[in-house]
């Protein structure tokens, strides 16, 4: 188990998987239509589907050993699933979503399909990690939305904010470009929430999300394993050691009203096929009767572990 750039034998026996991220992003592609929403044709969207359609055919044809002995090609096949697999979760639950605001999340997912196909060629400088950075916070949207909350997105702070069991729970979202901006962007956070929703209601609690994906590479690499269960135990241990490396700062910096930090693992993965992998992991930050009470409340988001093919 190991990160890496190398490419393994894709499983050929795949294409009903092929087939059905296929068909899910023709769905969400045709709720987009359907609410009047237009997307640009040069989108990464319609570039990764006809990529996927190519290769669910070769897969039919018994050829995609061959076609994907480029390895560039094969690189771009694991982006391909990866990104509509993050695309379609989002629009599994984009009626949920878009229930308390329907132009927010449209402004959103705008945001989404601008973005470049590969994480490597996002520049911050540029604002074209826009895009991904609005990508974690749908996709932690639909999480909630998945697992019984009712998230409400919001044009300007917070990000999300979960009512549930009559308390409010405010929500930001960072997304580090690098492991150097982890502490700036934490601190962001918690000023965004203490100076905007913590003080517009002191009955709320706050909480930090972070998308910790590009500390460990810029999206030149993957996850390589023979088996889902020993790439869980390597991310593991790899947040563990993130999580510890940055304890003290995080000890010190939380105030008790902010008693959560959400860390969001998402990467590319290859196990026998192309996987998108997607974990959470909880931080309590204030040793009070708040930390116990949100992690009750968040319980489902718990370990929350994802494999998409």
């Amino acid at each position: 188990m190991e990160y890496n750039s190398s490419m393994l034998n894709t499983d050929l026996n795949v294409t009903s998987k092929y087939r059905t991220v296929i068909d899910n992003t023709q769905r969400s592609l045709e709720k987009i239509e359907n609410s009047n929403m237009s997307i640009p044709k040069d989108s990464w969207i319609y570039d990764a589907l006809k990529h996927a359609q190519i290769v669910e055919q070769h897969s039919r044809n018994n050829s995609l050993e061959n076609f994907t002995s480029n390895n560039e090609i094969k690189w771009k096949t694991t982006i391909v699933f990866g990104n509509l697999s993050e695309f379609n979760l989002i629009m599994a639950q984009s009626d949920k979503l878009q229930k308390t605001s329907k132009a927010v999340f449209e402004k959103k997912l705008k945001e989404i399909v601008k973005m470049p196909l590969r994480v490597i060629d996002e520049n911050a400088k540029t604002g074209t990690n826009q895009g991904r950075n609005t990508l974690f916070e749908l996709r932690l949207a639909a999480r909630f939305a998945q697992s019984g909350y009712k998230p409400i997105l919001s044009h300007d702070h917070p990000d999300i904010l979960i009512n549930t069991e009559g308390k409010e729970y405010v929500i930001e979202c960072k997304r580090v470009y690098s492991e150097r901006s982890f502490t700036r962007l934490v601190c962001e956070a918690i000023d965004q929430l203490t100076n905007n929703s913590l003080q517009s209601d002191p009955n709320r609690l706050g909480v930090v999300a972070i998308s910790i994906s590009r500390a460990f590479h810029k999206g030149d690499k993957k996850l390589s394993s023979t088996q889902a269960n020993l790439l869980s135990e390597f991310v593991d241990k790899e947040v563990e050691k993130f999580i510890k490396k940055h304890s003290d700062y995080i000890n010190r910096v939380f105030p008790k009203n902010i008693p959560l930090l959400v860390l969001d693992f998402s990467d590319f993965a290859e196990i026998d096929k192309p996987y998108w992998v997607n974990f959470l992991y909880l931080v309590g930050t204030a040793k009070n009767l708040q930390q116990s009470l949100i992690q009750s409340v968040f319980k489902d988001l718990e370990n929350f572990r994802s494999f998409n093919e």
